[in-house]
């Protein structure tokens, strides 16, 4: 079982706690680089980190000196978030056909048009990928980078299928194109940014990127937005139903297969049976395909009266404020952007090292970190994280803020990755 937060040090006056939690944000220099014609294309259905993210590198690059335009691909999603004093361009280009079937050409005119120095993908999806564009932009942009926001997937297994009776092997045609685009791909940008290492390993080790032409920067929150706030939290546990005093475990986000939901609400079910003592309740915010099975199955484990699922929250950080626990249960996390904004609402982490959450939760001060697919020693977790005191939960939650402050601020983040972008 993962350690209790007993005897926790309060933050000292290292660098990462000096800044103190308010802070501003640290800005670097503007770029010394000649600017350059920046052209990021975008092909997103909703907002999500992803966008939030590409929004940042945007003004970063802008700031950095360089003439940018963001193009969005078949969709304008990023209006309504555009601020009317951006320094970078927006453009809407209509597909003539689906984006995967439009040729090389359509391609090279669009890049030529915009005048392209620096062609920049930012991928929602690792699947996110089109070999026309491959080709258009290593021969028509001085350089091509991809942003990739999301876990990379590993390959998937070889066909083992017999045809003629099982009497002649199967080629695997399919997997060998699919494996072969993907290498492509990655082979023809000059360079890959990913938001975790865990990422970075995957595409190295399985699609044979050369780590000559990786690096990866975490990516950043708005620290100044994602903070605790008293006030949303009575507010917000009133309307669901929930004492004031109570112990709020739980998520927010997309009710999706991958974030197994599942396990949390089972880890739920092992507390109440632990500790009926506990006023313990469980809190499921968001929505997604996965929502009608996850309440059939609080039901099925005699759960109705303790979990809420409130649904979509507009505002994330009044939501978390609304928890003591957050949780993370995911089958595969590229990063674990959600548990960062926890963090910074100076709220508890229990998580599965499903991949990058092992990039964030660094230290057993700042939470629970167990391993990946392993359901008792994540229950285990839960538990530990439950029967903590409210002053140890509330000495780690500082800890937490502090680290996601020094850490995983968006502005400085997004100066990093614009430097990539300039000096790729």
């Amino acid at each position: 079982m993962p350690p209790a937060p007993h005897a926790l040090p309060v933050p000292t006056d290292g660098a990462a706690h000096a800044r103190g939690a308010d802070a501003p944000s640290p800005r670097l220099a503007v770029s010394s680089v000649k600017p350059r014609r920046v052209t990021l294309l975008t092909h997103s259905f909703g907002w999500g980190g992803t966008e939030a993210n590409t929004l940042g590198i945007l003004t970063a690059l802008a700031e950095r000196g360089h003439d940018v335009t963001l193009v969005q691909l078949g969709h304008e999603i990023y209006d309504s978030a555009l601020p009317a004093s951006r320094r970078f361009a927006s453009r809407h280009v209509a597909l003539p056909r689906p984006i995967e079937r439009l040729p090389v050409g359509w391609w090279r005119r669009l890049l030529r048009e915009l005048r392209t120095d620096v062609c920049v993908l930012s991928k929602g999806a690792f699947d996110v990928r089109w070999p026309a564009l491959d080709i258009a932009a290593f021969l028509g942009a001085r350089r091509y980078v991809l942003l990739e926001h999301h876990p990379a997937e590993l390959p998937p297994p070889r066909s083992k299928a017999r045809h003629f009776g099982g009497l002649v092997p199967g080629l695997g045609l399919w997997w060998w194109r699919r494996h072969l685009e993907s290498v492509m791909h990655l082979r023809l940008a000059h360079r890959v940014v990913t938001d975790s290492r865990h990422v970075t390993d995957i595409l190295c080790e399985h699609y044979a990127l050369p780590r000559r032409r990786t690096a990866h920067v975490h990516c950043g929150i708005d620290v100044s937005a994602f903070t605790f706030r008293e006030t949303e939290r009575v507010r917000l546990r009133e309307s669901w139903g929930i004492p004031r005093d109570a112990l709020v475990l739980g998520t927010v986000g997309r009710f999706a297969e991958n974030k197994r939901l599942d396990r949390i609400v089972r880890a739920f079910r092992v507390l109440r049976d632990a500790r009926p003592d506990l006023d313990a309740w469980l809190v499921l915010a968001g929505s997604g395909p996965e929502r009608d099975a996850i309440a059939a199955l609080a039901a099925e484990l005699g759960l109705a009266d303790r979990a809420v699922l409130p649904g979509y929250v507009e505002d994330a950080a009044a939501a978390l404020s609304a928890l003591d626990v957050y949780l993370l249960s995911s089958r595969a996390e590229g990063f674990g952007i959600a548990a960062v904004e926890a963090m910074a609402c100076e709220r508890v982490c229990v998580a599965m090292n499903s991949g990058g959450p092992g990039e964030i939760l660094t230290d057993p001060a700042l939470g629970w970190l167990t391993p990946a697919e392993d359901e008792p020693a994540f229950t285990a977790a839960v538990l530990a994280a439950a029967q903590a005191t409210a002053e140890e939960r509330s000495l780690m939650g500082r800890r937490a803020r502090a680290h996601a402050v020094a850490n995983f601020d968006g502005v400085r983040q997004s100066q990093r990755i614009a430097m990539l972008i300039e000096s790729a």
